[in-house]
């Protein structure tokens, strides 16, 4: 897919979370657990976040080691 399971995004509001399901019929649209704020930076309430019915789109794949925090603890 274009966000592989398990890679980390920026939603188009400011949220990072990871790509948690992938969408084979929409591979721009997966489902993505979001767990921190660029935008306010700090993390905020875990929320899943199903794309396919959402205003919201990946902005851009982030690499962990550029992510201001540790996203390790969000995998489980």
């Amino acid at each position: 897919g274009v966000y592989p399971v398990g890679s980390i995004v920026q939603l188009s509001d400011g949220r990072v979370g990871i790509v948690w399901t992938s969408n084979d019929s929409q591979p721009l649209k997966p489902i993505v657990k979001c767990f921190y704020s660029r935008k306010y930076k700090r993390y905020i309430d875990v929320a899943m976040v199903d794309l396919k019915s959402s205003s919201y789109s990946v902005e851009k794949a982030i690499a962990p080691s550029s992510l201001e925090v540790d996203p390790k603890p969000f995998y489980d």
